[in-house]
């Protein structure tokens, strides 16, 4: 879809708030599928984790008004995940996404005592449209 040419993504986070700033739509389009819709394999990383830091994007798309669907992945791996919060990831989300993703977690977890592992991830994706989409209205 696009050329070559890759960069860290904190440099792709600085290209997305100069183009949400001054309205470069396809900078910011690009910067967007950098960040949330590439294949992770394509990615480079700053940092030597190859793991993405679902909470940073989830703050960088509310910082710079990324459209739901492109965060809907970040959001459903962090309320699938077995672990909690660090306190290093909750310092990059505001209060309100903080008690969404509490609240997804706690119906995500009710939700799926009994299921199998492959059906988990549809419940998980339905909860956090659900709440997300509630808060949009």
């Amino acid at each position: 879809m696009f050329h070559d040419f890759n960069l860290p993504e904190s440099s792709w986070i600085t290209l997305l708030s100069i183009a949400h700033r001054y309205d470069f739509l396809d900078i910011y389009k690009r910067a967007v599928y950098e960040l949330f819709d590439r294949p992770a394999g394509g990615r480079q990383s700053s940092g030597p984790a190859p793991d993405p830091s679902y909470a940073e994007l989830i703050s960088v798309a509310e910082k710079y008004d990324v459209p739901l669907q492109h965060v809907l992945p970040s959001i459903v791996a962090l309320v699938m995940r077995p672990e909690p919060f660090t306190e290093v990831e909750v310092v990059h989300l505001s209060t309100l996404t903080i008690c969404r993703l509490a609240r997804a977690r706690e119906e995500y977890l009710r939700t799926t005592v009994r299921r199998s592992l492959i059906s988990r991830e549809g419940v998980a994706l339905d909860i956090v449209r659900n709440i997300w989409g509630a808060a949009q209205s």
